[in-house]
């Protein structure tokens, strides 16, 4: 009967294109081939399997590792040592270490925009943001929501809806101290601070009459006063009044320069230096008719001439002019963004940019009607316009419009806070952050 099975086995294997050489069925109807044997069909069976079998080199493809014919199970457990992975060399396959399974980082060396040295074990490294040709601006995590790399670029980490918080009685100036959003009231001859994350009203404080412009200085905020014709200064934690100094003639525009206080002193067609500390006078220069906006640079303090055709670039060491600039009729409001001065023609509707080392003018920009404040949010212009209840939106670099976004009634003031641009409205007594 064995015989006769093992004829039969034979046989089939025979009609199906098998060959075998030396192939031997025992007394248990195990079969061992002695040689090669190619087969066209498939060989099953219920036993153990098949073992010793030698598969011919490049016989196994990614489709038979597709259709489950080979497993993990099949590998031999003992081929790679613990952690490694198969790779391809580009000539053939070999156990190697797994480069890009994540783990410590050991080493950081310092290079181009980055600075602090080789770091074996631990340190702190400084990443240069300063947007030099050909330097990535941002940094990502991968535990953050992912933006586009043009949300990056423009720094849009907001929506452009805005929230209304109520302020005083006609909000002008806005500032921002790092953490809260400070807002002077004309009418309500007081300052008003706000939680830049909630809109939550955190303080109101008294100050001259008639607040107007505001700033901070790294410690306090100062304000200041059109019909009392001083500015008042307070401390930024607590909201204490530290000390009010006269100055010109309705001060309007307020800038610090990293350690003193400008202010544009609108009729007096002057600008007065204080010693930020002290609050002392340093200084008072004259300078263009109706002085009303101040911007530094980091280098030189600018002031636009209201009732002029001019900006004028100051040195912060003597109050000298060291140029007069036509920039078009009524400008009001001025703005630097690391590249550029910017301001505003109220009467002209439109924005103009400078070259800030030799006043040229690099391009006119419409935004809506009558536009006053600018601020700079790291890659746009942000415009107010106090007629169309609007804030303009201008890409810095080419002066394109990128969008225009309602606000309250009369927006004057405007802000950055690092996420949000914020809009003190006149007319409407609320703040708007977008």
């Amino acid at each position: 009967m064995k015989r006769l099975f093992a004829f039969l086995f034979i046989a089939a294997f025979m009609a199906s294109g098998a060959f075998a050489a030396n192939l031997e069925i025992d007394s248990s109807g195990n079969t061992s081939v002695q040689g090669s044997l190619s087969v066209s069909g498939t060989i099953s069976g219920n036993g153990s399997g098949i073992s010793n079998l030698n598969i011919t080199d490049g016989s196994v493809t990614t489709g038979k590792i597709a259709d489950g014919a080979v497993t993990f199970p099949k590998l031999d457990s003992g081929m790679c040592s613990n952690g490694q992975v198969m790779k391809f060399t580009g000539t053939a396959w070999a156990c190697g270490t797994d480069d890009d399974s994540g783990g410590t980082v050991t080493s950081v060396t310092a290079g181009t925009g980055l600075s602090g040295g080789t770091i074996t074990g631990s340190g702190t490294v400084a990443i240069d943001f300063s947007g030099s040709t050909g330097a990535s601006n941002s940094a990502a995590r991968s535990d953050h929501t992912h933006k586009s790399p043009l949300e990056i670029a423009l720094k849009k980490w907001y929506t452009s809806t805005a929230t209304s918080f109520t302020a005083g009685d006609c909000p002008f100036g806005i500032a921002f101290d790092g953490a809260n959003i400070w807002v002077a009231n004309y009418y309500s001859n007081n300052v008003t601070k706000l939680n830049a994350a909630t809109g939550a009203v955190l303080g109101t404080y008294s100050v001259g009459s008639k607040p107007y412009g505001i700033a901070f200085d790294g410690a306090n905020i100062w304000v200041t006063n059109w019909e009392s014709d001083n500015v008042t200064k307070l401390n930024a934690a607590t909201g204490e009044v530290i000390g009010t100094y006269a100055v010109g003639d309705i001060p309007n525009g307020i800038v610090f320069d990293g350690a003193s206080i400008w202010v544009a002193n609108l009729a007096s067609g002057n600008v007065t230096k204080l010693n930020a500390t002290t609050g002392a006078a340093i200084g008072t220069y004259p300078v263009g008719a109706g002085p009303f906006d101040l911007a530094f640079d980091g280098l030189y303090i600018w002031v636009t001439n209201y009732w002029s055709t001019t900006v004028q670039k100051l040195d912060p060491a003597t109050g000298g002019v060291i140029g007069t600039y036509q920039v078009g009729d009524d400008p009001f409001g001025i703005e630097y963004d690391g590249v550029n001065i910017w301001v505003t023609n109220y009467d002209l509707h439109r924005v103009v940019k400078l070259n800030p080392a030799t006043g040229a003018v690099v391009g006119t920009y419409p935004v809506g009607q009558y536009p006053r404040s600018i601020a700079f949010d790291g890659a746009n212009i942000w415009v107010t316009n106090a007629v169309d209840n609007t804030v303009s939106k201008l890409n810095a670099a080419s002066g394109a419009l990128i969008g225009t976004f309602a606000v309250g009634t009369l927006p004057d003031g405007i802000a950055f806070d690092g996420a949000n641009i914020w809009v003190a409205s006149c007319y409407s007594d609320t703040v708007s952050k977008l």
